[in-house]
């Protein structure tokens, strides 16, 4: 995960259902990502509150336009209630092509990497990277290029999921309405590139004679349960006209793990323009686990029961995935 982040003590409730493992880990946690199952909400508001009245006021000046800080980015953090989870502006409809770097796999995106499934060329994860680069290649959204690679070349960051105030611990509610009923927000943000990276992507711009460049990356991130109606029923909003219903045992106040897909269009001097987020599939978590603030994990069976899963409510019944893919687009104004 991109540097940047204060650092506080916590533990880790692991629930592995495929494993049948339920484990309790003690560690330091970079608050960079909330912490997939947790529990002792009281210790971890104690750690909250000391970390931010000592560091961040001082941070908040330091880090703007740093690798790794929001702030500076091209594009302001936002708030948001309803997908689509877009933000920043569009491109003029006539316009020069893009450079669309390759597909990139985002580890520890909003969680430790050991809690997620692998990623190689060989695993579910890896099999979803590939298929949906060839589905971006297939819609000719630009000008194919290689990746930036080398020492210190980080990328921007698009962050998106449930808020919080730590980074460690989503808010269920962000005002006195009852939970999960219209009161549920998430947070769009994209964070710095290094000055590095920066300088790469100027190079290649200008070698393919482009302004612009558009990054996807697939990554897990957390959202939380809404509910609605006389019966309360649950569900997730999982993007742009995408609904996917939930037990209705289900935890309003525990997220829920997500495959999803984040994009960033930047201009040549690294600097976002537009960002957005689609999610593709939630893991549901069993009422009993989210009653002692704990989450399923997404494990390679999610994976492979996403990469053949279709759209049945949209014409053609595409694939979960490759629907996900369009939509992201259209919210980035590609399509």
């Amino acid at each position: 995960m991109t540097a940047g982040g204060v650092r506080g003590y916590g533990l880790h409730l692991i629930a592995d259902l495929d494993r049948q493992e339920l484990r309790v880990v003690g560690a330091t946690i970079d608050t960079n990502y909330p912490e997939g199952l947790m529990l002792s909400r009281p210790v971890k508001s104690l750690c909250r509150s000391l970390c931010i009245s000592l560091v961040a006021a001082p941070l908040l000046a330091a880090c703007a336009g740093h690798t790794g800080a929001t702030l500076g980015s091209g594009v302001g953090d936002r708030m948001l209630r309803d997908a689509p989870w877009v933000a920043g502006r569009a491109l003029p409809a006539q316009r020069n092509p893009l450079a669309v770097f390759p597909v990139a796999w985002q580890a520890g995106a909003t969680q430790p990497v050991f809690m997620e499934p692998e990623a190689d060329s060989t695993a579910p994860l890896g099999q979803l990277r590939v298929a949906v680069q060839r589905h971006l290649d297939s819609l000719t959204v630009g000008a194919a290029t290689a990746p930036l690679v080398g020492t210190g070349l980080i990328p921007p960051d698009v962050r998106f999921g449930c808020p919080s105030t730590n980074q460690q611990e989503c808010d269920a509610s962000a005002s006195d309405a009852a939970i999960g009923r219209g009161a549920t927000w998430h947070r769009l943000a994209v964070a710095n590139p290094s000055p590095a990276w920066r300088a790469a992507l100027r190079q290649r711009l200008d070698s393919l004679q482009v302004t612009h460049a558009v990054f996807v990356t697939l990554e897990i991130g957390q959202y939380l349960p809404r509910q609605r109606g006389i019966t309360g029923s649950k569900y997730v909003t999982l993007g742009r006209d995408h609904e996917v219903a939930l037990p209705w045992l289900t935890s309003l106040e525990t997220p829920v793990s997500v495959i999803q897909l984040t994009g960033v269009v930047v201009d040549a001097d690294g600097r976002a323009v537009r960002i957005a987020a689609e999610g593709l599939s939630v893991k549901r978590t069993p009422l009993l686990l989210s009653a002692v603030d704990a989450q399923a994990l997404i494990r390679d069976d999610d994976v492979r029961t996403l990469l053949r899963a279709p759209r049945n409510d949209l014409p053609g019944q595409p694939l979960v995935w490759q629907a996900g893919l369009e939509a992201l687009l259209r919210s980035l104004a590609l399509r």
